[in-house]
């Protein structure tokens, strides 16, 4: 019986990992709290929000002259005041836009993904419950 809750424990953790890793939180102190917390912390980090207040990839551009890493809107260039031009400017927006499209539909895919997860731990623990008060 305590190989079972310990494998419980233990798979909750690797869960909370995973998921909090795809949300970009950390995801070694959510291994953590899952240990600790069993399938609760998976409910947590399952409904938990993606981590913001980072500039994601889709926010950034390089610059063709000095390859460093500048915001997406920018005119000027902050390091070597590369200026550039509108049609690129406009070109580089719209890719902004598809890639944000594919940014959402891929937070869909990773919510219903951790979801799927949930649902599957709930069902493990069900039914080790239920073992457990069978061949008691």
């Amino acid at each position: 019986m305590i190989i079972v809750i310990l494998l419980v424990w233990l798979g909750s953790a690797a869960v909370c990992h995973a998921i909090a890793k795809s949300k970009g939180h950390d995801p070694l102190m959510w291994g953590l709290i899952g240990f600790f917390l069993g399938p609760l912390a998976i409910l947590f980090i399952a409904i938990a929000q993606e981590k913001e207040g980072t500039v994601g990839a889709g926010e950034t551009k390089r610059c063709p002259n000095c390859a460093e890493t500048i915001r997406a809107e920018a005119r000027i260039c902050r390091y070597c005041n590369t200026e550039f031009d509108q049609a690129e400017l406009e070109r580089q927006s719209k890719e902004r836009e598809a890639d944000a499209l594919e940014r959402e539909t891929r937070l869909e895919e990773d919510h219903q993904r951790n979801l799927r997860i949930v649902g599957a731990v709930l069902a493990f623990m069900i039914g080790s419950i239920a073992l457990l008060f069978i061949f008691q």
